[in-house]
Order: structure tokens, then C-alpha cells, then sequence
């Protein structure tokens, strides 16, 4: 047996029962975001690995009621506004599991962390874990940013360990007080699916594609800019919600109907099967952003071996090395009208299989949870030596 598959069959035999964790501080497990994804393929596998996992909803992303892929789900309040929505819910949340019981609280999202002083005040151990340096996103004024801020700072001094997806993001993070430990997201392999399931009408294989929130750290005027002067033969698909940012969405769409009327779609989010088969059918898949933590919807694109344009930030990097996919500077649309023709021309060839085998072998959900169960551990050895290292460790 593998050290891997022990941890499987239970990671924490010493409590003599599962390991009840608390995650706070996204809307709901599988609901349109980076944190809701990420908290969608983890918590059903710590499940698995020995862990009574219960995730704080915010009831309007909720579909699932209370139960969802071995997850306990409690809908609790918050005020639907773009400033207040995550830390009046992250708040409210935290007062709810601290009356509880669990045995630790993991918070998500950088402004979030802010209030990870709270279960530490009462002795609950605490994961936090940072998906994005959030205070450099456009869509928030001064006031959010310095908020934001000091939830970085709370997040390197309170909680009992620090997790961060990517290596720009622990770099950020060294020196300071609570241990940190770079955990990436990861992939799960897309269904083949049939175009005709994306539900866009008449749309025809070989489209280029974004997929992600429609926001404006996502820089999409250069890509829709750099499609509407290239010589690409299909169409342009921009799929994603716009969150809290219908203005930004009025912007772009005037501006593809501008530059390249009738070229441009706007299918709105697309999920499950849906997003599979546009993934499947592209013919290249663009992210121009700004900042990224690490982006969930490029490794979906990697996975499913496309030919990935992506702007030159140290998060593409790391996710493209060696080859597997194309950095471009971020608002050169010139840069991008080429790379457009040139993936039409086929001049990538070969990146899209290199890009699905780094995909599959480096970024996989098992691992990651296993690391995830590390951190568990070591915290709580640390905060109550309850727990002791055991041959079954990863």
C-alpha cells in the first residue's frame, strides 16, 4: 500500500472519529468562481481522506440544499452588495461554526482572512488560504484595496497556517509569521462532450474562446481588440457571469459589436457538460488578464490539450512552462492579432499536448488534497498536540 492510498482509508485514526472541519468565505461549492471551484473538488475528497467537512453558503449560490457529494451545507446571511457580500457572510459564518464544535476552521480569500483572529481568540486552529493578491483587481476603489490589504497582513499573522495557489503568491508571503505552504489548484480531466451541448446555435468547431469571469482585471478589450483586426476564420466566445460588474460586461459587448459585429458571442456562464464541450471544440482559448491567482479555467484548457494564449504574468508562467501554451505582453493587441492567425495556421502544433500532459500529471486533486490533509495535521499537532506522526503520512 502507498503512503497515498493509507492516507486515503483515514488520516486521522488518533482522534478515533473523522477530523470536523469548518470552510468559510465563498458563496457555495460549485457556483461560478476560482474559490467555489477549488472548494467543489476538495472538500468531497478530504471526505474521503478521514474529514467531516461542513461548508458556510451564502443561500442564494446554494442549489444543492443540504447535503451535496458528502459535504454538509448550512445557508447563512449576508448582504447582497459587491463591498459587504464576502466579509458580512464571512463574519456571520464564523459566528455560527465557532458555536459548533469543529476541530478546525479553514477561511478562503484573502479579504476574508481579516477576521481569522476570531477562531484563533477562542483556541480554534486555523487554516487560511490565499487564492489572490485581491487588492490589485480594477474593479475595487482605495478603501477595498487597503482592507484587502490588511487582510494579507492578518492572513500572515493569525491564522495557524497560510496556503497560497501559486508562487508568486508565496513569495508575497515570506517572512511573515504563520507557516507557508504553496498548495496549486488543480484539474480534473473535461468529459468529451458534443458541441451541439454547449448550447450556442450554430456555432462551429474551431472558435477562439475565453472562458472566466467577465471583470476587468480579465483585460478582455485587448483580446476582443486583437480578434476584430486578425484574420482568424471562426468566431469569438466569451463565456462567464459578470459577477458585480454588469458595467464592464455593457463595455465589452459594445465594443465587439463595434469592432467585429456578428464575430463575438456572449453565451453567458456555462457549467458541467456545457463548458466541457466548448473546451473540447476550441480552437484556441485566450486569457489576456491582468492578475490571476491560478487560473482554474486555463488548466481546464491545458487538460483538454488546446493551444492556450496567455498573458506574460508570473501565474501563466507557471502554468506554461515548458512550451505549453504562448505568452504574450499583456496589452499589445498587435502581439495578440498574431498569435490569433498564427494558432489558426496551426504554427503551435504540438503545445496542446505538451500543455495536457503537464496538466494531468502536475496539477491533479488527489494530490492536492493529500497535501491539504499535511497541513491539517501539522496545524493541529502544533495547536493541541492531538495528533502524532504516523507511518501512513504522506
Amino acid at each position: 500500500m502507498t503512503a497515498s492510498a493509507s492516507v486515503r482509508v483515514g488520516a486521522f485514526p488518533e482522534l478515533g472519529r473523522p477530523l470536523r472541519v469548518a470552510m468559510v468565505g465563498l458563496r457555495a461549492p460549485g457556483a461560478e468562481g476560482g474559490v467555489e471551484s477549488v472548494v467543489a473538488e476538495l472538500g468531497p475528497r478530504l471526505v474521503e481522506r478521514g474529514c467531516d467537512v461542513t461548508v458556510a453558503c451564502r443561500a442564494r449560490y446554494n442549489s444543492h440544499g443540504t447535503r451535496w457529494k458528502g459535504l454538509s451545507l448550512v445557508d447563512v446571511p449576508t448582504v447582497y452588495t459587491k463591498h459587504l457580500e464576502s466579509i458580512v457572510h464571512t463574519a456571520l459564518s464564523l459566528r455560527v461554526v465557532l458555536a459548533g464544535g469543529f476541530d478546525l476552521i479553514h477561511v478562503h480569500a484573502v479579504g476574508n482572512a481579516l477576521l481569522s483572529f476570531l477562531p484563533k481568540s477562542v483556541g480554534v486552529p486555523t487554516v487560511v488560504t490565499v487564492h489572490a493578491l485581491d487588492w490589485r483587481r480594477e474593479k475595487w476603489g482605495r478603501g477595498a484595496q487597503t482592507v484587502l490589504r490588511a487582510g494579507a497582513w492578518a492572513a500572515g499573522r493569525w491564522p495557524d497556517s497560510v496556503i497560497t495557489v501559486s508562487e508568486e503568491t508565496a513569495s508575497w508571503f515570506e517572512g511573515s509569521r504563520a507557516p507557508v505552504v504553496r498548495i496549486p489548484n488543480g484539474v480534473t480531466e473535461l468529459a468529451h462532450a458534443r458541441l451541439v451541448e454547449a448550447g450556442v446555435d450554430g456555432l462551429q468547431p474551431g472558435f477562439a474562446l475565453y472562458l472566466g469571469r467577465l471583470v476587468p482585471e480579465k483585460n478582455l478589450e485587448t483580446l476582443i481588440r486583437a480578434f476584430a483586426a486578425s484574420r482568424y476564420p471562426g468566431e469569438l466566445v466569451i463565456t462567464g457571469g459578470h459577477g458585480h460588474a454588469p458595467e464592464y460586461l455593457a463595455k465589452i459587448s459594445r465594443l465587439a459589436a463595434d469592432l467585429a459585429p456578428g464575430r463575438v458571442r456572449f453565451t453567458g456562464s456555462r457549467f458541467d457538460r456545457a463548458k466541457a464541450a466548448l473546451l473540447r471544440h476550441a480552437g484556441v482559448v485566450a486569457f489576456p488578464s491582468h492578475l490571476e491567482g491560478l487560473p482554474l479555467a486555463m488548466l481546464e484548457a491545458m487538460s483538454c490539450g488546446r493551444t492556450v494564449l496567455g498573458s506574460d504574468i508570473a501565474p501563466h508562467r507557471e502554468l506554461l512552462h515548458g512550451g505549453c501554451g504562448v505568452l504574450l505582453p499583456m496589452n499589445d493587441v498587435a502581439a495578440w492579432t498574431r498569435a490569433l492567425e498564427a494558432s489558426a495556421d496551426g504554427r503551435f502544433a504540438g503545445m496542446g499536448h505538451r500543455a495536457a500532459s503537464r496538466a494531468v500529471e502536475q496539477y491533479g486533486w488527489d494530490p492536492i488534497a493529500d497535501q491539504t490533509i499535511e497541513v491539517y495535521r501539522d496545524v493541529l499537532a502544533a495547536r493541541t498536540g492531538r495528533l502524532r506522526r504516523h507511518p501512513g503520512r504522506v
